[in-house]
């Protein structure tokens, strides 16, 4: 092999080594991050998954993206994008945006005290799927403990925006 084949040879394997990461690369990396707790490491990555060109032929992988992505917002806390992924979500995957994704991240919002976010979801979940009733019921109970908790050391937010939203009467 002469100098120039092999400079291209070379050439070719440095380019090939420096491609972008494929949707399911990113897939695998969002959620090492998401395991990691490096939640916005995770919404890039799936992002930057979802962007990937013929991800959206692979419904199954784009979904993976779709709920990464999710449970990156959830995990830092983000209940309004969070809210607003799901509603346009239900549009494209009406199959896969079920109760149960409601109250998974209803919960991880909560488990990062983002109990206003966390109500927020877990009512349009009630709303949206008024024949688990009392799924939600059970949520919104320990949203309302978590709430009163928080009230106990001065933060009445939740407490507020739940009696907003009729679950229970504003404190006096």
């Amino acid at each position: 092999m002469n100098r120039r084949a092999a400079s291209v040879l070379a050439l070719a394997a440095m380019l090939a080594g420096c491609a972008e990461p494929s949707a399911q690369e990113r897939a695998d990396a969002a959620q090492a991050a998401l395991n990691g707790g490096k939640f916005a490491a995770a919404r890039a990555d799936a992002e930057a998954g979802l962007a990937r060109d013929g991800t959206t032929a692979d419904k199954a992988l784009t979904w993976r993206l779709e709920k990464l992505r999710l449970d990156a917002m959830a995990g830092s806390g983000d209940g309004e994008e969070v809210l607003a992924s799901l509603t346009r979500l239900a549009a494209t995957h009406p199959d896969k945006v079920d109760a149960s994704l409601y109250v998974a991240l209803t919960d991880k919002l909560a488990q990062e005290g983002k109990f206003v976010g966390a109500i927020d979801v877990a009512h349009a979940g009630q709303q949206k799927f008024p024949d688990r009733a009392e799924y939600f019921d059970e949520e919104m109970t320990r949203l309302m403990d978590a709430a009163k908790r928080a009230a106990e050391g001065g933060d009445n937010t939740a407490l507020d925006h739940l009696a907003g939203l009729g679950y229970l009467s504003k404190p006096k």
